[in-house]
């Protein structure tokens, strides 16, 4: 509930909502209940997923304010139904192929959340090199595990560092501290995978990779001090 109490505050009020991989769309229907989205269509690529949204959404009695619809990534999207996209709850591979397919902006698009479960390095690059700018970025700790949200807009976003491109420059800037624990926990197990490396040229070459992790992690911890 972590993760989508944190999506639902990083939505911007006042806006139609795209949920793009909506599953069981718990999202929308808190969205709009709590009246900061008027209204929504839940999208997702699975027949089995969207009869499961429906049924939510009857529940609630939300059916002429979230609308289902079938649909891989924005395809079935039309252009001016909704100025905000959230795509979570997935790889951070899948988000790029998805925002890839369909340039969401041309369909009226005004703001993405973002919710990577993985490569969310990746997604950054990506956002900074199709001229999105990241307004926005959330750690969040569900279950023991550490999450990511990420909130961006059309713009240009100056260049990343390493650290920036790897653990948010957003996130860096507001001193957010879930990604003080995360960076935390990240040392940890790295210093842990240091020392179970074998002695051999696979284990140097790993060890190699190990210690820039690490000294990025270390530049990140450093923006905290400044």
């Amino acid at each position: 509930m972590q993760r989508l109490r944190a999506l639902c505050e990083m939505v911007s009020a006042g806006k139609t909502l795209a949920d793009i991989g909506t599953d069981h769309a718990f999202l929308p229907i808190e969205l709009v209940r709590e009246g900061k989205t008027p209204s929504a269509l839940a999208l997702d690529i699975g027949e089995g997923p969207l009869l499961a949204a429906k049924e939510h959404i009857m529940e609630a009695g939300l059916q002429d304010r979230i609308k289902t619809r079938l649909s891989d990534g924005f395809q079935a999207l039309l252009s001016g139904e909704a100025e905000t996209a959230v795509i979570s709850g997935m790889g951070g591979a899948l988000i790029i192929r998805i925002l890839s397919a369909k340039d969401p902006r041309t369909l009226g698009i005004e703001e993405l959340v973002l919710g990577p479960q993985s490569e969310e390095k990746e997604v950054r690059r990506f956002l900074q090199e199709n001229g999105y700018r990241m307004t926005d970025e959330r750690y969040v700790e569900e279950d023991g595990k550490f999450y990511v949200l990420i909130k961006a807009e059309n713009g240009e976003e100056p260049a990343l560092s390493e650290a920036e491109e790897r653990f948010g420059r957003v996130a860096l800037q507001k001193k957010d501290p879930l990604c003080r624990r995360w960076l935390e926990k990240r040392k940890r197990v790295l210093n842990e995978i240091l020392d179970s490396l074998p002695p051999n040229e696979k284990g140097r070459k790993r060890r190699e990779e190990v210690l820039k992790e690490l000294d990025l992690c270390i530049e990140a911890e450093n923006r905290f001090k400044e």
